[in-house]
């Protein structure tokens, strides 16, 4: 029992400051959320410092339209123009519509990894959004968000540390309890030096006395 809390109690130390320890993320995470396109439809260009074992790299966007242009349907075509450290730019064609986004309680459109970059280069990239053929949901503002390790198993890695230890710890004292109270049964069980004070011992029978032999003649046997 000692032993399972033992093992529990580390494994949590592990995982609720492992990351801060190691300064290396678990699963999927997020790196920052960027206004790419503002009210005044300027596209701004982004400047994000990456490494190499961020990647898988996530490009979601987050799409305000026009008031009432989800419902009425049509398409909205954008550009995302990706340049790497050593100024190799990618661009990528964004469809945005009510087939491809999902919409939201506050209004907006959230288009999830609508990008993925793998492999990455340790260094500055920059993302830049640019009009498309065709503007039909009226957008105006987009902000971009970017996730390292996109796609893996997202948890919250410090909660269930410390759930962790918990349970350790109380593993570990039950354990101790558990020991202890064993080693004071098996004490009562042994006889007490003095468990026999105020009672009667039984005692051991006398050794029989020898007779004196028969001695024959004047101070002999009278009888």
């Amino acid at each position: 029992m000692r032993f399972i809390g033992l093992i529990l109690l580390l494994a949590g130390l592990a995982v609720a400051f492992g990351e801060r320890a190691l300064g290396y993320p678990f699963g999927e995470f997020y790196i920052g959320r960027y206004h790419a396109v503002s009210s005044a439809r300027n596209f701004n260009p982004i400047l994000v410092t990456m490494r190499e074992d961020y990647a898988p790299l996530g490009v979601s966007l987050e799409v305000k339209p026009r008031a009432g242009a989800y419902d009425v349907g049509g398409e909205s075509v954008l550009t995302l123009h990706v340049s790497d450290p050593d100024g190799q730019v990618t661009d990528q064609t964004l469809r945005i519509s009510p087939k491809t986004a999902y919409m939201r309680d506050d209004g907006t459109m959230l288009l999830e990894n609508s990008l993925t970059v793998d492999p990455l280069k340790s260094g500055v990239y920059t993302f830049q959004l640019g009009d498309g053929e065709r503007d039909d949901l009226g957008i105006s503002e987009i902000v971009l968000t970017l996730k390292g390790h996109a796609g893996a198993f997202s948890l919250e890695s410090r909660p269930v540390g410390y759930a962790l230890i918990v349970a350790g710890c109380v593993f570990y004292l039950i354990g101790g309890r558990r020991r202890r109270g064993k080693g004071k049964q098996a004490e009562d069980d042994r006889p007490s030096k003095t468990s026999s004070i105020g009672y009667r011992q039984p005692s051991e029978p006398e050794p029989q006395k020898r007779q004196p032999d028969i001695t024959w003649g004047r101070d002999g046997d009278r009888d």
